[in-house]
Order: structure tokens, then C-alpha cells, then sequence
């Protein structure tokens, strides 16, 4: 947990009122090295130096109490040399806050609870382990989320081109059926009537591998650079892997080959005299549908829709399928503008109704509400403690 200077240095023994703060509160109240900043420490003002900026893997994610997004401008952490700090908060040899290393074989559970006892007449709040520290566990989450993404738009889209390359390859069939026939009239065999077609789905694949492996590549840098902004990481490395783009090669391979599959089983499996001939017409039969009461109420117009959904249920299950995966990524990308809006809703409006929030450095006696009470303009106060 040590900090990475950005700028400076850290504060010297001797330097009693030498301050280092976090490099996203600096840049957000353009403070830099040399400049002073005036803080109460314990109910008394000090006015501080500022001897560097520096980033602290305790607080990737900055975050004030009772605060649900990080605010670099209202909430920042300032460092000072612990002698001096102890000694302007009347702590000389105490300490407030431990950090442990672990060994490996050490059962985190119990450690936890031999310090809840050992520390419980000192006050402590209960200790917790790494992955649920506020800070560790935003990033950790965030990390979680975005696996799962990857897992889901990934899918629809592979079903959605998996479908669309069943539709084309369809239609490329049966508008090629005289050319499938004089290739088997001139000897060519079914396996190489369906390789041939297969292998317009592999060019498929390839062309848009090529085009998703170079989009992929930049749109990874561009969502690294964000996180590195966003997270203040001091150093994210971005190295395209290699595996993940055979992976993905390989999982759009099989996708287009399945969806494919029945297309290409048509072309090969046409017999020459047939596949020269044009395609047979379908073969109608009547469906006890049309018997029923309920098949009176609809018009002639419904009437064929319903036959031709009935008679081509494979197809129709396609249709739908593609369109509900199609539905459900617009779902997706659209739903977030609708749970943002809940959210500021709910918290700024019904949770947080105040206008104001008024946090003291120190817990103070009721007696100062009434002060608040007769500030101008204020019509009710609130007093709570947290």
C-alpha cells in the first residue's frame, strides 16, 4: 500500500507542516508543489505545504463518506510524516488503521475474528478482508461486469450472424441449383460440393476476423486509456492477446459453420438431375386449424400468415430467434439510460431530499442544530451522525 509519487516528493521528518494529496483532488482545485492549503486538524487551523501528489492503491476509487460515485473535487486524502500527525491529533504512539500480510496457508476467516477480539476493547469497526475494501472492491466489480458483457454481446452477435449466414447461404442454394447439378453431372461428389460452400463460409469468417481483430485492437486501447484516466492506475499496460483473437476466431468459425450447416447439407445432398430441375412445389396439406371456430375470426390476410408460419416451422423459429437476439442487444444498450435515471431518482430526489449537507470535522451536541435552525432561508434541519 505504498504511494506512487506523481509529482515532488514525500514529507520529510523534519518538515512539520509538509502535506502530500492525491493527484485527482490536486488537478481538480488546480493545486500543485509549493502551493499552501489551509485544513482543520483536530478543530484547530493549520495551514499546510504541498510537497508532492502522489496515488494510492487504497484509493483507486475515491470515495467521501456516504458518497455512491467518486467526487475529486469535494472529497480528497492528504498524507502527512506520522510524528507530526500523531502529535497534532494527540496520538503519539497509537495508531488508528493496520494493514496484515497473510501467508498463504493462513485461514483468512479466523484471522479475522482473532483480531474482531483482540481489538474489540479498542473500538475497533471489525476488520475485513482485501476484496471487500471500498476501493478494491468498485475496481473488482467493475472488472466483474465487464467479463460478464463479454460474455452476453458476444453471444447475441454470434446468433444473430450465425442466423444471417444460414439466410444467405440458403438463398445462394437455391439460386446456384443448376450449377450444384452439372458439378455433380461432371463427377464432383457431395463432400466436394459441400466443401465448396463451406468454404465461402470460412471467407466469410476470415474477412470479418480481419476487420474485427483490427477494430477490436484499437477500441481495446481506447478503453484501456479510459480506465487508466478513470481508475488513475499509474501504469495499465495494454498488450492485444494473441489467444483471445484465436479464440475468437475459432468461436465465430464454428457459429457461422452451424448456422450454415443445413444449407450446406442441401447443396450436397441434391441429386444432379434434380438440382438441374427447378425445385419441386411445396406439398400443401390441409390443418385442423382451419376447422375450428377460432380460425372464423381471422381475414383472409391473417389466414395466409399463420399457414406460412404453421408449414415452415423451422424457418419461422429461425425468424424469431434473430429478431429476439436482436431485440434483447437493444435491451441491453438502452437499459442503461433507464437505470441511470432510477438511480439519480431514487437518491437524489426521494433518499436525499436535502438541499444541503453540512458535514463537522468532530461530533458535536445537539444545541448546534438550533444554529443551523437560524441561518437565513433554512427551513428545517436534520441532524445525524454517521
Amino acid at each position: 500500500n505504498q504511494l506512487v509519487v506523481r509529482s515532488g516528493r514525500l514529507p520529510e521528518a523534519a518538515g512539520k507542516d509538509e502535506v502530500v494529496l492525491n493527484e485527482p483532488f490536486a488537478e481538480a482545485h488546480g493545486l500543485t508543489v509549493g502551493d499552501e492549503i489551509v485544513v482543520i486538524i483536530n478543530g484547530k487551523r493549520r495551514e499546510l505545504s504541498i510537497v508532492g501528489t502522489a496515488l494510492s492503491p487504497e484509493f483507486v476509487y475515491a470515495l467521501g463518506p456516504g458518497a455512491r460515485m467518486a467526487d475529486d473535487k469535494r472529497f480528497g486524502i492528504l498524507w502527512m510524516e506520522h510524528e507530526t500527525l500523531a502529535a497534532a491529533y494527540d496520538l503519539k504512539g497509537a495508531f488508528n488503521s493496520v494493514s496484515l500480510d497473510l501467508e498463504r496457508s493462513a485461514n483468512t476467516s479466523q484471522v479475522l475474528q482473532q483480531l474482531d477480539q483482540l481489538l474489540e476493547r479498542y473500538g475497533s469497526v471489525g476488520a475485513i478482508e482485501r476484496k471487500d475494501q471500498l476501493s478494491n472492491w468498485f475496481v473488482m466489480n467493475e472488472m466483474e461486469q465487464l467479463k460478464t458483457v463479454s460474455k452476453i454481446l458476444p453471444t447475441i452477435f454470434l446468433v444473430v450472424s450465425a442466423f444471417l449466414t444460414n439466410m444467405v447461404l440458403g438463398r445462394l442454394v437455391a439460386t446456384e441449383r443448376g450449377q450444384i447439378g452439372l458439378m455433380k453431372a461432371f463427377g464432383y461428389s457431395s463432400v466436394e460440393v459441400g466443401l465448396h460452400y463451406a468454404r465461402f463460409v470460412i471467407g466469410i469468417v476470415f474477412v470479418g476476423s480481419l476487420i474485427g481483430i483490427a477494430a477490436g485492437t484499437w477500441l481495446g486501447r481506447i478503453n484501456t486509456e479510459m480506465y487508466t484516466n478513470l481508475f488513475r492506475f499509474p501504469l495499465l499496460l495494454y498488450r492485444p492477446s494473441t489467444s483471445a483473437m484465436l479464440i475468437a476466431i475459432s468461436v465465430s468459425l464454428v457459429a457461422a459453420l452451424l448456422g450454415s450447416a443445413g444449407a450446406v447439407r442441401r447443396a450436397a445432398q441434391l441429386p444432379p438431375a434434380q438440382a438441374m430441375n427447378p425445385p419441386a412445389p411445396t406439398v400443401f396439406r390441409r390443418i385442423r386449424l382451419w376447422d375450428t371456430r377460432a380460425a372464423h375470426w381471422l381475414d383472409q390476410a391473417s389466414r395466409i400468415v399463420v399457414r406460412n408460419i404453421l408449414r415452415s416451422p423451422t424457418r419461422s423459429m429461425l425468424t424469431v430467434l434473430g429478431v429476439a437476439a436482436s431485440i434483447g442487444l437493444l435491451v441491453l444498450s438502452i437499459q442503461w439510460n433507464d437505470s441511470l435515471n432510477y438511480l439519480g431518482q431514487s437518491y437524489f430526489y426521494h433518499a436525499q431530499h436535502q438541499d444541503v449537507t453540512v458535514g463537522l470535522a468532530e461530533p458535536q451536541s445537539d444545541t448546534i442544530v438550533r444554529d443551523f435552525e437560524h441561518l437565513p432561508g433554512v427551513l428545517a434541519v436534520e441532524p445525524m451522525r454517521i
